[in-house]
């Protein structure tokens, strides 16, 4: 009896191309996909594929292979990718309509760029904002229901590229992580990853104005926010949201250690409502 290959068959062996440290690794994984491309909808290739595809250019350790244009291969095979994705789902694949997690993943694969050709890491980074500003134009056009804009893990992945890409020396890189920052900010998508990154990035005066003083409510140390938490704005759009002690809905407070003030509430309130039950079986079979 033959067993015919899945979808998802073949997206196992890309996950384990993507994870494998082999020189070929990406070229075998994009072989596979051509041949995902080349079939019928039960193969056809679905977002997943995409990216593993590009997370296995993104891993290749060896950082030497340019192209003709001096460019990183890593980061031009990326973008060919998603070009192709998008090819396939303005051919009918509905399965590999691009969102924020494949640009993401092009994102990653120029953070990841560690050439130490500075023209090669600028080219990265401009393909990198590029990247974003696409993002946004999408989400645009797409209006409600948007599947692709940018979000917490864009602006973390935009932070690492500024620390990866852009020269320490001479203020670019400064400038470059408060603009993201402060943009990340308006938007509010600050979570506890971008606010690690921020910190291990920035100056320390970078990040006394931009958090240390915000926090504390100015040069006194003695402002409002007695829970060093950092303002609501700057989370209100993270996918969870937190809770009150009554149980009200709210945006995830995060304190500036990096933790979620108001998600211990929330689970507090899970709990509260769990001891109320009539029914204590639960609780008492350990099954929270």
């Amino acid at each position: 009896v033959l067993v015919k290959s899945t979808r998802c068959n073949y997206n196992d062996v890309l996950r384990a191309w993507s994870i494998s440290g082999a020189n070929d690794a990406a070229e075998r994984a994009e072989e596979l996909l051509s041949e995902m491309e080349k079939e019928q909808k039960d193969l056809a290739p679905n977002k997943e594929s995409y990216i593993l595809t590009i997370e296995s250019y993104a891993k290749r350790k060896n950082t030497s292979v340019i192209t003709s244009d001096g460019s990183d291969d890593k980061v031009e095979k990326s973008l060919e990718l998603l070009q192709r994705m998008m090819h396939q789902y303005e051919s009918g694949n509905v399965l590999a309509r691009p969102d924020t997690d494949v640009y993401n993943s092009v994102l990653n694969a120029c953070a990841k760029c560690f050439s130490k050709d500075e023209k090669i890491r600028r080219n990265a980074m401009r393909v990198a904002i590029e990247t974003v500003q696409n993002m946004r134009e999408q989400a645009k056009e797409e209006g409600r229901g948007v599947k692709c804009k940018p979000d917490a893990t864009t602006y973390r992945l935009l932070l690492e590229a500024c620390r990866n890409l852009l020269p320490a020396e001479g203020g670019e890189r400064e400038k470059a992580v408060e603009a993201v920052f402060n943009r990340c900010c308006l938007e509010g998508y600050v979570d506890t990853e971008v606010l690690e990154v921020f910190q291990k990035i920035a100056s320390p005066e970078l990040y006394r104005k931009r958090v240390l003083l915000i926090v504390t409510g100015g040069e006194g140390g003695s402002g409002e926010s007695k829970e060093r938490t950092l303002p609501e704005k700057w989370t209100r759009n993270l996918r969870y949201r937190g809770r009150t002690l009554e149980g009200k809905k709210a945006a995830p407070t995060l304190s500036i250690d990096g933790t979620f003030a108001n998600i211990q509430e929330m689970n507090q309130y899970k709990m509260r409502n769990l001891r109320e039950r009539k029914n204590q079986r639960v609780l008492r079979g350990g099954r929270l």
